[in-house]
């Protein structure tokens, strides 16, 4: 029997604040055969038969002797019948449950969200398996214990249609506690300019005191209202049930949320998941608000009322969009379905994952695995050695207890027919799955190869769960020609057929998955990119000697193929160089397309404000890219290929270099178009020469751009990540 004890605080449907509860217990019902909850206090509620509610008494007056009395009878009945004990949102209760815990080998999870740092925040780190957080933000502790979840939105308990083109006023709520740090001032004074401004609304303020000092600030803020003559546009709706408040969120427009810092407010998001509209202080909500963060996030009174106004008199189809998007970021991040799943999948053994694929040869994207979070056995099957396709540099794995290397066959220099079918094959793959018997299979091959299929053969054979990795961004109908296309076409059939989950390089690739499988999926690269290693250093501005103090030096850095469009740099760069005398630039890499570059060089006559370098270690690029000030990577769509991702854009980017890049495949993704960097027409010289010149004429956008770049790759692309998005991936499979 797999049985779950869950404590938490109250069970009832009709709390303020615990009322969603219910919703985690009936999403717990199915995916276990029994959940055991023991309740300070319960009220009213209907759950699944298998769903059993023990409370201490609190709803009874039960002294706090009684209640603990009570608490060690149901522990030591209900802990040796379940698969492991999940705390809710107190962290004593871990504390408490860890005598039963041990005696009975039990997993403890804490589930908590707040910054304030306690002993017995601290004591619960020590005895929990993990604690489970929203993000990184609701929580003041860090380490390998710490997963972030999402929040656990029943999206489909708020979902709702709105009429965006409805006449009457403009109606906006606010729900939180009513407390001093939620600063209800900001939102109050902004509707006194609206009113000043003769713009007809209605505000509710949904939430109740709960502490002395809370009522306090209740009457300081009704004053304020009756002070700023309010009375006919705010109302303090006071306690509302959980199951109640869908409708308030429906019938709002807007949702304010004037708590300047701390976590990710679960009242905005429950609002975001209705379809409302979200006006937040809270820059952490940048991550979820999209290109329309500007328009939502507001820093005073005086911003809020523009910002209201500005929208409010949006036509209908755009409140529409922004609604539409709102409510996808909160599906995507914060789904209450995936969050039980997650938290389920901890009370189960370790995952044994297998993850094998000539793709992770290489030291650096290994590197990423070593932040996932604790609790799985990963290991790793890769080739011994691995040659690039000009065959100049070879990869040679670390040597570490969870890494065996075996003999590949039909690497980059082993390509025709069959070879770029079986490319990367090792034979030995079956007997490793034999011996080692993983729950997880992760083949980070393509799936129009044959290798992944042999791969996920076996897996099939042996009772494991296949995932398969692609970059590909190319529908395969446009890609693959003739017979061996069709052949091809097949095997990506197949491979999706003998899997159960496909992780896609990019946006675009998921879009193309998405449509040939009804496996999940799930956006992410390869590996994560190291922010630690590539950081800038603007006191060593200088590469191999070579002094680029008193220049501009734009740069590229990766494989010298036609693709990269390295012959439109050289071009644009020998115009601009008349206008810019100060500028150089740097190229670095080695490929089939070197020998055309190297000629272009030395006839562009500039080959003297030029320097070029081969293949270097990463020691090497970081070192050229300190020493640079723009990136440039003009990819070009080239016999069915458009750029995938670019880690080496990402790697300049923490180097706070702004990149130009252009919009082909999958840039937009990787580069933020004005904030981060330049996106340009493909094939298009000019349009290159155009936005190195703005860049070599403008010193602070530079700046400004390559710190946003920084920002945004670390944020979206760091190794921890990465990681933790294998972590919760793998745990929904």
């Amino acid at each position: 029997m797999k049985n779950l004890l869950v404590i938490t605080q109250k069970v009832d449907e009709d709390d303020d604040l615990l009322g969603f509860f219910i919703g985690w217990l009936e999403k717990f019902a199915v995916k276990f055969d029994k959940v055991f909850v023991i309740a300070l206090a319960k009220g009213r509620y209907t759950l699944p038969v298998n769903v059993e509610v023990y409370s201490l008494g609190k709803e009874k007056n039960n002294s706090r002797l009684a209640r603990f009395f009570i608490f060690y009878f149901l522990l030591f009945k209900l802990a040796p019948r379940s698969s492991g004990i999940l705390a809710h949102m107190s962290p004593i209760f871990a504390v408490a449950s860890w005598p039963a815990a041990f005696i009975f080998r039990k997993k403890v999870i804490l589930w908590y969200l707040h910054r304030q740092v306690t002993f017995r925040l601290k004591l619960a780190e020590k005895i929990c398996y993990k604690i489970a957080t929203a993000s990184k933000e609701s929580l003041g502790i860090y380490g390998k214990k710490i997963i972030e979840l999402g929040h656990g939105i029943d999206a489909s308990h708020f979902a709702t249609h709105r009429d965006w083109d409805h006449q009457g006023p403009l109606k906006m709520i606010s729900v939180g506690r009513i407390s001093p740090i939620k600063n209800f001032e900001t939102l109050i004074r902004a509707a006194s300019i609206l009113k000043k401004d003769g713009l007809n609304f209605r505000l509710k303020i949904i939430g109740r005191p709960i502490m002395k000092k809370d009522f306090l600030y209740s009457d300081h803020l009704k004053d304020l209202v009756a002070k700023l003559d309010l009375k006919n546009n705010i109302d303090f709706a006071g306690f509302v049930p959980y199951n109640k408040m869908a409708r308030y969120y429906k019938e709002a427009d807007f949702c304010i949320g004037p708590l300047p810092t701390g976590g990710i407010d679960k009242a905005m998001l429950e609002a975001m998941a209705a379809g409302c509209i979200i006006l937040t202080s809270n820059d952490i909500f940048k991550k979820y608000l999209g290109e329309y963060s500007d328009m939502l996030i507001f820093s005073d009174p005086e911003d809020l009322a523009v910002k209201l106004k500005k929208l409010y008199f949006l036509p209908g189809a755009k409140k529409q969009e922004i609604g539409n998007f709102l409510e996808e970021s909160v599906r995507k991040d914060h789904d209450l379905t995936s969050l039980i799943n997650n938290i389920s999948a901890l009370f189960n053994e370790k995952n044994r994952i297998l993850i094998t694929g000539y793709t992770y040869v290489d030291e650096a994207s290994l590197k990423t695995f070593d932040f996932y979070p604790a609790g799985d056995d990963i290991s790793f099957l890769v080739p011994e050695k691995w040659s690039l396709k000009d065959g100049k540099h070879i990869f040679i794995p670390p040597q570490k207890e969870n890494i065996r290397t075996a003999k590949a066959f039909f690497s980059h220099s082993h390509y025709p027919i069959i070879g770029g079918l079986l490319k990367g094959w090792m034979p030995i793959f079956p007997f490793v799955v034999f011996k080692q018997r993983p729950h997880i299979i992760y083949s980070a091959t393509e799936p129009n190869l044959l290798t992944t299929l042999y791969q996920g053969i076996f897996a099939k054979m042996f009772g494991a769960k296949h995932i398969i990795f692609t970059w590909e961004n190319v529908p395969y109908d446009q890609k693959f020609r003739g017979s061996r296309g069709a052949i091809q076409k097949i095997i990506v059939k197949l491979n999706l057929l003998f899997c159960n989950g496909v992780i896609c390089g990019n946006v675009r690739g998921q879009e193309i998955i998405s449509s040939l499988t009804d496996e999940p999926t799930i956006v992410m690269p390869l590996c994560g990119v190291d922010s630690d290693f590539f950081r800038p250093d603007w006191s060593q501005k200088s590469f191999r000697g070579v002094n680029f103090a008193d220049n501009i030096v734009f740069a590229f850095i990766g494989a010298i193929g036609y693709r990269k469009g390295i012959h439109l740099i050289i071009r644009a760069f020998n115009e601009l160089l008349k206008d810019f005398p100060e500028i150089r630039l740097f190229i670095a890499g080695s490929g089939e397309y070197e020998k055309e570059i190297n000629s272009m060089i030395r006839e562009s006559g500039s080959a003297s404000s030029i320097t070029r370098v081969s293949w270097m270690d990463r020691n090497g690029v970081r070192e050229a890219l300190n020493s640079s000030d723009v990136f440039l990577y003009p990819s070009i769509p080239y016999k069915g290929w458009e750029e995938q991702f670019g880690y080496s854009i990402a790697e300049a980017a923490l180097m706070e270099l702004p990149v130009i890049a252009t919009k082909s495949g999958s840039m937009s993704e990787v580069i933020l178009d004005g904030k981060t960097g330049i996106l340009i027409k493909s094939d298009d010289y000019i349009a290159l020469k155009e936005a190195m010149a703005i860049l070599a004429n403008d010193k602070q956008k530079r700046i400004s751009m390559g710190k946003a770049g920084r920002q945004f790759i670390r944020n979206t692309y760091g190794h921890e990540v990465v990681a933790t998005k294998f972590y919760k991936f793998f745990h929904s499979i």
